[in-house]
């Protein structure tokens, strides 16, 4: 079985693997009553995920006959629970209570380190790199990294920032910096950064930073429907890449570690989730999940982390399409070329002097050109290749320019002038 690939047929409906893999049961401390004994420090089971929209299906292949167990993901609103606490009275009440952020000393380098306490179990010192171990509400060494890297120089955001999205409070706790691995071209020459946000209430976000292009994601619990070559019904691909780890620091609720390679799928949304949202399915060895994502202007980014204001970087961030709509062109330069074109050339067109019938056909040819220019093209590069799109534009509005004016001009100069001379030779 292969996480996104195999599938299965339960009770008529037919599901992917998301999850396989070994688990072993090394040093695991328990609590309470479980459904199996966990004695031996060595112990080992096969365990397979199953999903389809929001159903899932777990079967735990260690046990003859195997175990299943099938259910439907639900959030914490639908069970519309009563009577529960504040983020101010989970952070004044007595104990170490779950989604509480701790903090301690790195015991290698000494520097404070921050998590979540019970909702992440991997941490890397954002001052050294060393792996860290919190399921006990305390760092225990994992694995020690003398290698020191600057956080502000590696990261835009610190870990620890506060920053309000979409009237949610999120707290950084870890970054990931990937590097773009692609099929044809080896360097890795683009980046990009993943920063972990988590919410006591909402619970994980991701914040990714791409160039100066921002984007909010969250994992979706519910997987989009599938069509039979196994992509989002009704969607199509913009992209697939694969994604390097580059550095990571902070908290997280896996082991991330340098050199782990993920293979990305990204998605048009527009038919399922609105304008502007991309799916992405994000594959390793053992998993795939799916999520969403929706651009975040540098504006917002401003606001809420209180990023500098830079006037050229935010006029390259317009030029490089930032609130572009994924899946077609951006009508917006095409309109603004169309009628600068229209406004230059309209003296021309009006005037009995200038109108040139070549000029005309010319004008009418660069508008129809202008508005068809690119619009079918789908590549993900195209924030680069817009402002040499820009360019394009302006060299049709140039030669337009040409022929309805220097052209048109010529041809009643040469009969002006004739004009001219003949009535001068009748008088002194």
């Amino acid at each position: 079985m292969k996480a996104g690939s195999s599938s299965l047929i339960f009770n008529g409906q037919t599901f992917i693997a998301s999850d396989v893999r070994t688990i072993h049961y090394r040093n695991t401390d328990a609590q309470g009553e479980l459904p199996f004994n966990l004695s031996g420090n060595q112990a080992t089971g096969e365990v397979c995920d199953w999903r389809r929209g929001n159903l899932f299906l777990t079967l735990d292949y260690s046990t003859f006959p195997m175990d299943s167990y099938s259910g439907r993901i639900v959030s914490l609103d639908s069970l519309r629970l009563e009577n529960k606490r504040s983020d101010d009275e989970i952070r004044e009440s007595a104990g170490c209570l779950k989604g509480e952020i701790l903090s301690e000393n790195c015991p290698h380098c000494g520097a404070p380190v921050h998590w979540p306490s019970g909702v992440t179990s991997f941490l890397l010192c954002q001052s050294c790199g060393s792996s860290l171990n919190t399921t006990k509400d305390t760092v225990v060494l994992m694995e020690a990294n003398a290698q020191r890297k600057e956080q502000e120089n590696l990261f835009t955001l610190s870990i620890g920032t506060k920053g309000r999205l979409n009237d949610t409070e999120y707290l950084i706790i870890g970054a990931v910096r990937f590097a773009e691995i692609s099929s044809y071209n080896q360097n890795q020459s683009e980046y990009w950064t993943e920063y972990l946000l988590y919410n006591t209430q909402q619970g994980f976000a991701w914040l990714i930073e791409s160039g100066k292009r921002w984007r909010l994601s969250e994992t979706l619990q519910t997987w989009p429907d599938f069509d039979s070559s196994g992509n989002p019904a009704g969607e199509m691909l913009i992209d697939h890449y694969r994604g390097q780890v580059e550095a990571a620091a902070g908290a997280f609720y896996w082991k991330v570690k340098q050199g782990d390679l993920l293979h990305y799928k990204e998605y048009s949304g527009k038919k399922s989730y609105g304008r502007n949202v991309i799916l992405c399915s994000e594959q390793s060895k053992d998993e795939i999940v799916w999520s969403k994502s929706s651009p975040v202007s540098y504006r917002q980014m401003r606001k809420a982390f209180g990023l500098s204001f830079d006037t050229k970087e935010m006029l390259s961030y317009w030029l490089k399409g930032d609130n572009r709509n994924v899946g077609s062109r951006d009508n917006v330069a095409r309109i603004i070329a169309m009628l600068i074109l229209i406004i230059v050339n309209l003296p021309a067109w009006l005037s009995p002097h200038l109108r040139s019938p070549v000029g005309i056909v010319v004008s009418l040819c660069a508008l129809v050109w202008i508005w068809v220019s690119d619009r079918y093209k789908n590549d993900r590069d195209y924030e680069e290749e817009r402002v040499g799109t820009i360019i394009f534009f302006a060299f049709i509005i140039f030669l337009t320019v040409l022929f309805n004016y220097v052209k048109a001009e010529d041809s009643d100069s040469s009969h002006s002038g004739s004009s001219y001379h003949g009535y001068s030779a009748g008088h002194k």
